[in-house]
């Protein structure tokens, strides 16, 4: 399931302090932080082949013309083709196996979007489209397999998963199914005028009993949700209730959480620019440097949390999914302000216990209050942090 994450760069910064346990790198590190090295001599280049699998498009715009003269779906895999092992692994045992070639493309235009340190691999168009797709698609790890219409819009979303090609088609029938039942929705509606009362309660019939996972990297059943949500009429309380995601969430991270954490990861990227192998002394100075970047931020990084006060009480205890990626962000702004403020703690019991005493007798400090949970205790305990969704359990559970 994908969630807000913070920089790898801020994540490396405060290694011990915030993400101890981290996921392995190649599966995070996000893609515009992937140096390019220098290709070989002229000769070497013009004999290199790219490292386009046999069977495989890496035109993009002509896969799109492809899939809509033969009314195919769209399976396009995001790789490292010469440095990520997971990668290396769903070609050697899925993508590059004739029977999954055979099978695929009977519903798929098959799609690779490489993005190699020896940039050589890469045709000339793909160096100037793939950069670009990363971003299009929000690519923050590899392997990412795509599932996409004709059109180029967003179905389904997994990666490497277990079980060889037998069990990877038989996911990939499941999203065609599942993609025959978007469009019937679509044709479904046709004739009804949007924003009225029968449209949205037709919506809502079609698409509540879908996973908010399959809501959310669906862009048609966002689009309709969305419609839901912008509805004002009568019910419509009760309505954005149970799309509060949408309703809720998802404004909050637009307006509030990721800017504020975009801003965070370019300060914190500048100030670390070349500073990527230090000794223990150098990380030391780096993870105050990193504090006193969050400091600076900090009335903003409180600002941000007090809205997601009022978002959680705005969602019903029984939109589980929505408050765990309210969850998820709740406990990232919980480990900033911690960052923030770690500098200012005492250096040893004896000065923690006077300087406690202290801001007792004088009623307290700003930073206590900085430091304050998001959640109560009930709330924390009933709501666990999000944890990420295999692409196996993604599959085999939301279609």
């Amino acid at each position: 399931m994908k969630k807000p994450i913070l920089s790898i760069a801020l994540a490396v910064s405060l290694a011990g302090t915030l993400f101890a346990d981290s996921t392995p790198a190649e599966t995070i590190v996000p893609a515009e932080k992937i140096a390019a090295t220098e290709p070989g001599s002229d000769a070497a280049t013009e004999a290199q082949q790219t490292s386009t699998p046999a069977g495989w498009l890496d035109d993009f715009a002509e896969a799109k013309k492809l899939a809509k003269k033969e009314n195919k779906l769209l399976l396009v895999d995001f790789s490292g083709s010469d440095w990520c092992s997971w990668c290396k692994r769903l070609d050697e045992e899925v993508f590059s196996k004739p029977e999954f070639l055979e099978a695929a493309k009977k519903s798929f235009v098959l799609v690779f979007i490489d993005t190699p340190h020896d940039q050589s691999l890469l045709s000339e168009q793909a160096k100037k489209q793939n950069p670009k797709l990363l971003e299009q698609f929000k690519i923050e790890g590899f392997p990412t397999v795509l599932i996409l219409n004709a059109d180029g819009k967003r179905l389904a979303e997994t990666g490497y998963r277990s079980g060889g090609v037998e069990n990877y088609l038989k996911a990939l029938a499941e999203v065609t199914d599942f993609s025959k039942k978007i469009s019937s929705i679509k044709s479904g509606l046709k004739g009804l005028e949007r924003g009225t009362a029968k449209r949205v309660k037709k919506i809502h019939e079609a698409i509540k009993n879908f996973t908010l996972e399959q809501q959310r990297e669906n862009e048609d059943l966002a689009n309709l949700a969305n419609e839901v949500v912008a509805y004002n009429g009568e019910g419509s309380e009760e309505l954005h209730a149970q799309y509060s995601y949408f309703a809720f969430v998802k404004p909050f991270q637009d307006k509030y959480f990721v800017p504020l954490t975009k801003k965070l990861n370019e300060k914190i990227e500048a100030a670390l620019q070349g500073k990527e192998d230090l000794g223990p002394e150098a990380k030391e100075a780096v993870r105050k440097k990193v504090a006193e970047i969050l400091k600076e931020s900090l009335p903003q990084i409180i600002e941000c949390r007090d809205k997601l006060l009022e978002i959680v009480k705005k969602i019903p205890k029984e939109q589980t999914e929505a408050l765990e990626i309210v969850t998820s962000m709740a406990t990232q702004l919980e480990y900033i302000i911690k960052a923030a403020t770690e500098n200012d703690k005492p250096a040893d019991n004896n000065a923690a216990t006077d300087g406690n005493k202290a801001d007792d007798s004088n009623g307290g400090g700003d930073d206590e209050k900085a430091a304050e949970p998001v959640f109560d205790d009930d709330t924390a305990a009933s709501y666990e942090a999000e944890e990420e969704v295999s692409d196996e359990e993604f599959f085999s559970e939301d279609f």
